[in-house]
């Protein structure tokens, strides 16, 4: 059970310290206002879902049906997919790679040797 827990505590750094650089920086992204939005909502919706894993495994084996923790944890899911795209949506719109980067020019580094 303690090395649960410290797992538990270990993987729950991660959505913490996204929410964190997210409350940080709200209002400090200029090319992406939406992005520190995202970082709160998805650390949020991470965590929410450890919580759900967590405790559907600690409720008691006797029970009738975890039916209504399932239909949670698959909402959540989905919301946590649909975040993911939202975000990378954003965050790819801003930074697109150069395509038409020639490495094999003149100006390569195996020319001036």
């Amino acid at each position: 059970m303690f090395m649960a827990g410290c797992a538990f505590l270990l993987i729950a750094a991660f959505p913490v310290g996204q929410i964190a650089l997210g409350a940080v920086y709200i209002h400090e992204c200029p090319v992406g206002p939406v992005i520190p939005v995202y970082m709160i909502v998805f650390g949020i919706l991470a965590l929410l879902m450890m919580v759900m894993f967590t405790q559907l495994k600690f409720l008691s084996p006797a029970a009738q049906s975890h039916n209504i923790w399932i239909i949670c944890i698959i909402i959540l899911l989905f919301l946590f997919f649909a975040c993911l795209l939202f975000g990378s949506y954003h965050i790819y719109s801003i930074y697109p790679p150069n395509y038409n980067k020639n490495t094999t020019g003149s100006n390569s580094s195996t020319r001036k040797i």
